[in-house]
Parts: structure tokens; sequence; C-alpha cells
């Protein structure tokens, strides 16, 4: 995938559907790189006008080509007009 290679990330499940099929998953997936990148992109449009200063995210399943990819956030704390 374009993500992957992009991030300099060669590990070959992640753009060679072979590879990925001999580690037992049905096709390449999303490397943690590009997901970090898309969540890096939804914070900011989530949480418009709002600095945000930490947050962490969990990987459910793999993303693989034609999934949807849904997020969803929660604010744990809040110190003055800061997101956490």
């Amino acid at each position: 995938m374009a993500g992957a290679l992009a991030s300099h990330d060669f590990t070959a499940v992640h753009h060679d559907k072979a590879a990925a099929q001999d580690a037992r998953v049905h096709d390449v997936f999303m490397n943690i790189l590009t997901t970090n990148g898309t969540v890096g992109r939804y914070v900011p449009a989530w949480a418009v006008r709002t600095p945000f200063s930490k947050g962490c995210h969990n990987l459910g399943a793999p993303n693989f080509p034609g999934d949807t990819m849904k997020m969803s956030g929660v604010v744990k704390a809040r110190r003055g007009h800061r997101l956490r």
C-alpha cells in the first residue's frame, strides 16, 4: 500500500498480497504509521479550534483494502481550553 511505502515501511505484508497470505491474513493491510497519520488528521478536524495536547488510540483490527475505517473520540479531560 502507498502509505507503507511512503513511510519507508517495507514490511512485505503491507504491500505484497502473497506475503500477507503467508502470514495468514487474506490481503495486505494498513501499517501503523499510516493509521497514526490518519488519526492525526482526524482529531484536529473533529476538535476544530480546540488545542489538543495528548491522545492515544488502540488498533482494534487490521484495515484491509476496501474496508471502511470508523473512528470515534471521547474527551477524557479538559484543562482550560485544552482537550486530553
